[in-house]
């Protein structure tokens, strides 16, 4: 299914959640596929080719209809590791971080990048240890303190995710260049007809990796 829901009590009543409304006025994928727990979203081009991937996943509150947890995972150009933007309600302790657990057995504390109207995010590259642990994990969670309530843990299936990434690295791949042409024919062509003829990848990031190709499942503007 598209989004997980969870029945989160007690100290989320204190939070401030995001709603689901937030995401309408963001550019929706043109392309998506349920993938177990996960979402393979693809934005396209004019064309209908794909210009960016990423695996998505929500977890729902209050009867599906306010958001505890986004998460968008996207494959850099130079693939090493993944670009990750997880998106939390308002409200929490941002001096005490966040600590992602998979299977709970495998802990890592990751910081708050910065907050904007409708929920802190976490944002960065995971490669090794951590990237490791998601992709061969089959949950995890994200533990949050809320200032005078104490913790609160966020669940986050990883059913699909390990399948989404490793689609979306295999469609980032380029295809490999023409064969040589024969010598026969080689006089009759210019000496950049070969490179003119390869393929562009077909999934293109940007640079930095963070921002464009999440932005608009997070409720993130470009530029923020």
């Amino acid at each position: 299914m598209q989004a997980k829901r969870a029945i989160i009590a007690g100290i989320l009543m204190g939070l401030s959640a995001l709603p689901l409304a937030a995401q309408d006025r963001f550019r929706a994928p043109e392309s998506r596929e349920d993938v177990e727990d996960w979402s393979l979203e693809c934005y396209l081009n004019q064309d209908g080719t794909p210009q960016a991937c990423q695996a998505f996943h929500r977890v729902l509150m209050d009867n599906a209809t306010r958001i505890a947890l986004v998460a968008s995972f996207a494959v850099p150009a130079e693939g090493n590791g993944v670009l990750y933007q997880i998106a939390l309600p308002l409200g929490i302790d941002l001096t005490a971080g966040v600590l992602m657990t998979v299977d709970g057995d495998y802990s890592v504390q990751v910081p708050v990048t910065r907050c904007t109207l409708e929920g802190c995010l976490l944002e960065g590259r995971l490669t090794a240890a951590p990237y490791d642990a998601l992709l061969t994990g089959t949950s995890a969670s994200f533990t949050v303190r809320i200032l005078g309530q104490g913790e609160l843990v966020i669940p986050m299936s990883l059913a699909g995710l390990a399948t989404s990434i490793q689609r979306i690295s295999a469609a980032a791949k380029p295809a490999p260049p023409p064969a040589p042409p024969s010598p026969e024919s080689a006089t009759a062509l210019s000496p950049n007809s070969i490179i003119d003829e390869v393929p562009d990848p077909l999934v293109t990031l940007p640079d930095d990796g963070v921002g464009l190709s999440l932005a608009p499942v997070t409720g993130v503007r470009q530029g923020d």
